[in-house]
């Protein structure tokens, strides 16, 4: 039986992969009517997977189990970009939930820019260190919390919402928290990705669907899921990974060491010994053609992560 799409509730789709990363057996659909792209549904108990087993397999190194001081410390660096986007929005008065922060990098990083900064993590370790480094942190979804209705001025949801099970009602939730003028600020993975859409490559497709990834958005899909729930503004893309990262992908079918690396500034691999004059030069050139390459994927919509900033519809009186 063909599963009912949750963006528009059709039942007609077509299978894209019966298997997703370390080739575990479940399938991936693209909903012929919308276009949405989503895994096969299972009734499983989400919240106490990410709790303790989320960890034990998605870290910022392949492979390798990270704490979370390391997981901090990683992509503490890395939240300009977010800092960057939200630069209109942000006040010293604001009030900020950030749901899914994983170990606190981008509370500490947006701390400083606004008067409250809070989140929600339910992994247990992660939010342990969370409150460590002195932020609140709940690890129940925001209807269990004692955040009031109507206060909140940001709601940030880095890298989370693809994960939800039920989009609709996660949506219209947050808006219950959010004030009249709040904005929703929503960062996933984007299924137009070069890598899967330009060149093709089968070892990061291999790669990219995962278990814990329930659905895959395009800019399209996305905006229409939050038009859907109330909510209005722009979704556009974001390229946190370097041009060297894609080489490695497109040549070798495998990703760099680590999301440290593939987000760093990109170096060359030089000779010892070699001049560093003649070394600076060749990381300034593959560091311009770096820019160069992430503004064209930008402009193209192809960047490989989508990011909305956006604000409830008024409603409307009878």
């Amino acid at each position: 039986m063909q599963p009912e799409c949750a963006l528009c509730g059709s039942k007609e789709s077509a299978v894209l992969r019966t298997k997703v990363r370390a080739g575990v057996e479940r399938k991936v659909f693209r909903c012929n009517a919308c276009g949405l792209v989503f895994l096969e549904p299972r009734d499983e108990d989400l919240k106490e997977y990410y709790r303790e087993e989320y960890r034990k397999v998605y870290t910022p190194a392949p492979g390798r189990v990270s704490a979370s001081e390391e997981i901090f410390k990683t992509y503490l660096p890395m939240q300009k970009i977010r800092l960057d986007k939200l630069g209109g929005i942000l006040h010293k008065e604001a009030r900020l939930l950030d749901i899914g922060c994983s170990a606190g990098q981008f509370l500490k990083a947006v701390a400083p820019h606004v008067g409250t900064a809070m989140g929600i993590e339910y992994n247990e370790s992660d939010a342990a260190f969370v409150r460590s480094i002195g932020y609140k942190v709940w690890s129940v979804p925001i209807e269990e919390t004692d955040i009031p209705l109507a206060s909140l001025d940001i709601v940030t949801v880095y890298q989370t919402f693809e994960h939800v099970k039920e989009p609709q009602r996660f949506l219209k939730s947050i808006a219950k928290y959010l004030k009249p003028d709040g904005h929703l600020v929503i960062e996933v993975p984007n299924v137009h990705d070069p890598l899967l859409t330009v060149f093709a490559d089968e070892g990061y497709e291999d790669f990219y669907y995962k278990e814990a990834h329930l659905f895959y958005y395009a800019p399209d899909t996305l905006w229409r899921t939050l038009e859907r729930a109330g909510y209005k503004g722009d979704v556009t893309t974001i390229q946190r990974y370097h041009v060297l990262n894609s080489f490695s992908w497109i040549y070798t079918g495998t990703p760099q060491r680590s999301a440290e690396v593939g987000m760093g500034e990109p170096s060359l691999p030089m000779a010892q010994g070699v001049d560093e004059d003649v070394a600076a030069r060749f990381n300034a050139w593959i560091r311009a053609a770096d820019r160069a390459y992430k503004d064209m994927l930008i402009d193209l919509h192809l960047g490989e992560s989508l990011f909305f900033i956006g604000t409830k519809v008024p409603e409307t009186s009878a």
